[in-house]
């Protein structure tokens, strides 16, 4: 699904990296039959009381967005219950993802920038 999704990239490593996330109390990995989503629980060094949830990786089969929704809400359920105070989602394709963000409560945050090189 996700290379159907996202195109091409390697399938090994990502094997391996999923092996190792599924491994890792500090990632949610949960999967519906056509949606999956890969959280991270993390904390950043100047604000070590101050958890917060990333949402690493989320895809849905085309047609099958409420099944991603879904699994927007566990992950921010799962992150209340780990104490984050902040939830993250953002993404790095053209899909649109501000509907699923809204629909869970999330509110656009500050700009993001890149710079190809």
């Amino acid at each position: 699904m996700g290379h159907e999704r996202y195109g091409d990239f390697d399938p090994g490593r990502m094997l391996v990296w999923l092996a190792n996330v599924i491994r890792n109390p500090d990632m949610l990995t949960i999967r519906t039959e056509h949606a999956g989503l890969i959280a991270e629980y993390t904390t950043r060094v100047w604000y070590p009381k101050q958890p917060e949830c990333h949402v690493v990786f989320l895809c849905a089969a085309s047609g099958y967005h409420w099944q991603a929704a879904s699994l927007l809400r566990r992950s921010v359920a799962w992150a209340r219950s780990r104490g984050c105070v902040r939830w993250h989602f953002n993404s790095d394709t053209t899909h649109r993802i501000d509907v699923l963000a809204k629909w869970v409560g999330a509110r656009e945050h500050s700009p993001r920038f890149v710079l190809d090189l």
